[in-house]
């Protein structure tokens, strides 16, 4: 995921980085089992090397906005770490902003008022562009989306905020093809109107688009 954000294309080669290094496969049963009570620093593990991962330090601020406070965890192909939302505010995990990073812009950037806060009607309307009406049972989970949607999903909340003519495909301009494609699934499987439906860490880690 490094490359992705340094480089334009995802499989250009880092500038000044080492090339990686495949290690031999061992045989599962050398290893043995750690407790999961105890904490693991996996930077201090014999193949860490921090030249093949983009030198995120906590305290740092990205696009003016997000600010890293936690390391979450280290896998085969990246670093998941916790920014926090300065405009926003809730801590938000690192992986939802590939696209502010990936892009320069937000994907989100449309959805305050006059005053700078939060506008819950401009924030739906905007979902409502890049992934459609939503499903019916989305609909009863806050006062807010029953005075947005009638009963058949259809945005009613048109005095609040206006359905932007925007979509996924057409805020993504760095890509192009089948890439763009794989790029615009990646996104989506993060961006889905049920909690429960939207992929795992572990299953974005394992996505086609970071694996490519």
């Amino acid at each position: 995921m490094a490359s992705r954000l340094l480089t334009p294309r995802h499989h250009s080669v880092c500038p000044g980085l080492p090339p990686l290094i495949k290690t031999p496969i061992t045989s599962i049963n050398t290893y043995s089992t750690l407790p999961l009570s105890s904490p693991i620093e996996e930077e201090t593990l014999p193949y860490y090397n921090p030249q093949h991962y983009y030198p995120v330090k906590l305290g740092d601020i990205y696009n003016t906005r997000y600010q890293i406070t936690t390391k979450q965890g280290y896998g085969a192909y990246s670093t998941t770490w916790l920014s926090l939302d300065l405009q926003f505010r809730p801590s938000l995990p690192f992986k939802v902003i590939i696209w502010d990073l990936f892009e320069g812009e937000h994907l989100f950037g449309d959805i305050f008022d006059a005053k700078g806060g939060h506008d819950p009607f401009r924030h739906l309307a905007l979902m409502v562009a890049y992934l459609g009406s939503p499903p019916g049972e989305f609909m009863g989970r806050s006062e807010t989306t029953e005075q947005c949607f009638g009963r058949d999903g259809v945005w009613i909340a048109h005095e609040e905020a206006a359905i932007p003519a925007v979509s996924l495909e057409s805020k993504e301009k760095r890509l192009s093809g089948e890439e763009k494609d794989s790029f615009i699934r990646f996104i989506r499987s993060m961006l889905r109107w049920l909690p429960e439906e939207r992929k795992t860490a572990k299953q974005l880690l394992e996505d086609p688009w970071l694996l490519a």
